[in-house]
């Protein structure tokens, strides 16, 4: 199907860090809002029915999908698997419903899904997933790391989506594609730090590092891995629509390595071993035309938030 311009786009999880950024640049491209999910999904449990996204897809061009589960409550392996998975093919299949009016479907993925956890330097492309943590959770089970756990699910969600997506290729009249993202500031009303999603208050804390409590020597030398600004992850999702070329891609949407929040002094980092996990982002800026923000610009606008917020 041809890329679009104009349309209607349903969002899912529209509320989310990633997902009101992609809502804002969708909407300053011309695109209109779908009808609200809050009514028709009370919980994320709603989400994983049989036909639970029947309603949502009807009458729109196109779909992101970006509603997925986390909590750092979850302690079984089913407990991040089968909400991820179902989740996920869950909304493709409503779709497949609706193939005539649907043209594109978008998908949001994790790094999770790219980088494994062996202790060695990589360099990660498109190519890649992540079967490291699959293969931990299939030998130990609950008694896995959760970490392997969270990372599993986001492998095998998106493996489930492209092995549905390929099923069914041959009936339907969309495209999909998918982005594996890496983060960072905020469009959510919040108060206070203790209220920023997981990835943002490990910033945080990794920025106060020398003020807070809470942030430790284990937080502050935890490898984050791949950077990117949520301005330009939002900007990807707005360029697959419109962008022929993006039509059943994978594109790693990454800019730097975080190194500077790794390791913020030199007696730190003498203090761990620099395990080099980088990304090549080369097709997306080829493909798409993405210009990525540096880790300074996303930096000074996430410390420029919070300084608004007061909370520095």
């Amino acid at each position: 199907m041809p890329s679009i311009s104009t349309g209607k786009v349903l969002v899912s999880g529209a509320n989310g860090y990633v997902a009101l950024w992609v809502v804002e640049s969708l909407l300053k491209r011309g695109f209109s809002k779908s009808q609200h999910l809050v009514e028709l999904f009370k919980s994320y449990k709603d989400k994983l029915r049989e036909g639970a996204f029947d309603e949502a897809v009807k009458g729109v061009d196109a779909i992101m999908h970006m509603a997925s589960p986390f909590t750092d409550k979850n302690n079984k392996v089913e407990e991040f698997v089968h909400p991820a998975v179902d989740g996920t093919v869950g909304i493709l299949k409503s779709a497949a419903k609706h193939s005539g009016a649907i043209k594109r479907i978008v998908i949001t993925s994790s790094m999770a899904s790219v980088m494994d956890l062996y202790p060695v330097p990589s360099l990660y492309t498109e190519e890649d997933w992540n079967n490291h943590s699959i293969e931990e959770i299939k030998k130990l089970g609950d008694e896995a790391n959760v970490t392997h756990m969270y990372m599993a699910s986001k492998s095998l969600a998106e493996k489930a989506a492209w092995d549905y997506y390929n099923s069914v290729k041959a009936t339907i009249g969309w495209d999909t594609g998918d982005y594996p993202s890496g983060n960072r500031p905020m469009l959510q009303e919040i108060s206070q730090p203790s209220q920023l999603n997981q990835s943002m208050e490990m910033f945080f804390k990794s920025v106060m590092s020398g003020t807070s409590n809470e942030a430790t020597e284990e937080l502050v030398l935890s490898p984050m891995g791949g950077w990117v600004d949520v301005r330009d992850v939002a900007e990807m999702h707005a360029l697959a629509l419109t962008n022929e070329e993006a039509k059943d891609q994978r594109f790693l949407a990454v800019s730097a390595i975080a190194e500077i929040c790794l390791y913020p002094t030199d007696s730190q980092r003498r203090k761990s071993p620099l395990l080099r996990k980088r990304f090549d982002a080369s097709k997306s800026m080829r493909v798409l035309g993405i210009k990525y923000k540096s880790l300074e610009e996303t930096t000074g606008a996430c410390l420029e938030d919070f300084a608004g917020r007061n909370w520095i």
